[in-house]
């Protein structure tokens, strides 16, 4: 029985994947890289890659690879902070600005087409067991 729960929410996230691998495949950016440029792209301002890794809970070397790729694809740039030379500051790029909405709109249609068909209290479940099995996951390390 637990495995098969286990096998379930590897089945979600490789079919989720391959959907998000879909829907961007014009912009040439995987699913992660994706989401963390939108995230990027809906804050006022700018950020560095600390303050960005604690809002989405990935790891720092997880981020720091995206960060690379969403550079190297022109996607993001990373000039010093002007007040920590120590910080590099995470700004999109106009291609990236130009391309945000686009981009939101390919994430949300993701979002809709996994949530079809879940009811309200459905969802509200949904969510509280997968923060609780994240929250064991956390307190086991």
């Amino acid at each position: 029985m637990n495995e098969s729960i286990l096998l379930l929410i590897r089945q979600v996230y490789a079919s989720a994947e391959q959907y998000g691998r879909r829907q961007l495949h014009a912009w040439g950016l995987s699913p992660a890289q994706a989401f963390v440029l939108d995230s990027l792209l809906s804050r006022e301002g700018t950020c560095c890659a600390s303050e960005l890794r604690e809002m989405l809970g990935i790891s720092k070397s997880t981020l720091s690879e995206l960060l690379t790729a969403l550079q190297a694809k022109g996607f993001l740039e990373t000039p010093l902070d002007p007040l920590d030379d120590r910080k590099k500051r995470l700004m999109p790029t106009p291609k990236a600005r130009q391309q945000a909405k686009a981009l939101h709109a390919a994430i949300q249609t993701q979002l809709q087409v996994l949530l079809q068909g879940l009811l309200p209290q459905q969802l509200d479940c949904a969510k509280a067991v997968l923060c609780r099995m994240r929250e064991n996951l956390t307190q086991a390390e």
